[in-house]
């Protein structure tokens, strides 16, 4: 008996057999469509606190798939806090994320808010959860907030190396 397998596309293998002799068969055999699930990661991601009380700056997770499937896979996501607090230093978000049949990335979203308190960068976590036609081998994406620098003071007139000419 021969036997031969194949893989397709990235996402399916397939075994034949042919000229069966002697052994558990007897007769040829083809057997195929077994899928294969890509991994799932998602990236880590800084974002600079925006300077303006009414302004937001978006944090783009991107997850990413190992090899493109050949079925849409999802994946649920949602926020939580590190030393970030939610509300006023990011917009929690809880979503589900579908990456369509061939494709390989994804994009999560989240704004991160200004705050007038003067801190070290602070931390929130995009956590990825219950995902179809797909494993998550990386489950938590780590959002940095980092800290817009005060304004400078104003330039005293007695010193003359900062005053404009």
């Amino acid at each position: 008996m021969a036997a031969r397998w194949s893989r397709p596309s990235s996402s399916v293998f397939s075994l034949a057999t042919s000229a069966p002799s002697g052994g558990l068969f007897s007769q040829a055999m083809h057997a195929t469509a077994i899928p294969v699930h890509p991994s799932i990661t998602i990236s880590d991601v800084s974002v600079e606190e925006p300077g303006s009380p009414s302004a937001s700056v978006p944090a783009r997770f991107t997850v990413r798939l190992d090899t493109p499937s050949i079925l849409p896979v999802t994946v649920q996501y949602a926020t939580a806090a590190g030393t970030a607090t939610a509300i006023s230093d990011y917009a929690p978000v809880q979503n589900t994320l579908t990456i369509p049949a061939g494709a390989t990335t994804g994009t999560i979203t989240v704004n991160v808010r200004h705050d007038a308190i003067d801190e070290l960068t602070e931390t929130f976590f995009v956590n990825l959860g219950n995902a179809t036609n797909a494993l998550i081998k990386d489950a938590q994406g780590k959002g940095m907030i980092l800290d817009n620098p005060p304004p400078l003071p104003p330039c005293p007139p007695y010193i003359e190396e900062c005053q404009e000419k």
